[in-house]
């Protein structure tokens, strides 16, 4: 909790973009993941686990992406993120990179362990929201223009404010 609060202020800091989502994001998606998690098989195997695991981030990524998309504010990592990408000019993905290293390299300084899924979910985080957030501005932008998915490069599109 209070983790969470310091990245949220340091997210409004950067102009992250704090809003409704930011606050009830965590406490609607605790809700929905203690709910769904009976129905979900637990999966064997740890080639079917690195898949889960890949698939999970990147589908937990596009829910980001939504909050994001929608303008109701987006988690205080993920506002850390686009302000610091914002604030270097740097990729969002490779901002997101960096943060999650530099958190991986603090937990293993205090003496905690990683396995495949916390390496995994580091490389994986920022990535595909960017992914994500660029295919969605397009959506946005093609439902505002009226245009076509061929005259839109990925680098055109833009993050939502």
């Amino acid at each position: 909790m209070i983790i969470g609060l310091v990245l949220v202020a340091m997210s409004a800091l950067v102009r992250g973009g704090v809003g409704i989502g930011t606050l009830l994001a965590p406490i609607l998606g605790g809700i929905i993941i203690d709910l769904a998690l009976p129905l979900i098989p637990t999966v064997h195997g740890l080639a079917l686990q690195i898949a889960a695991c890949t698939f999970g981030t990147v589908v937990m990524m596009l829910g980001g992406a939504f909050i994001t998309q929608a303008n109701f504010g987006v988690g205080g990592m993920d506002g850390l993120m686009r302000g610091l990408s914002r604030k270097t000019n740097a990729p969002l993905g490779h901002v997101r990179l960096a943060m999650e290293a530099t958190l991986l390299l603090c937990g293993l300084l205090l003496g905690s362990k990683a396995g495949i899924g916390t390496l995994i979910t580091a490389l994986l985080v920022g990535h595909s929201y960017q992914f994500w957030i660029r295919l969605l501005s397009q959506e946005k932008i093609l439902f505002a223009t009226g245009a076509s998915t061929a005259a839109i490069q990925p680098e055109v599109a833009v993050l939502a404010n």
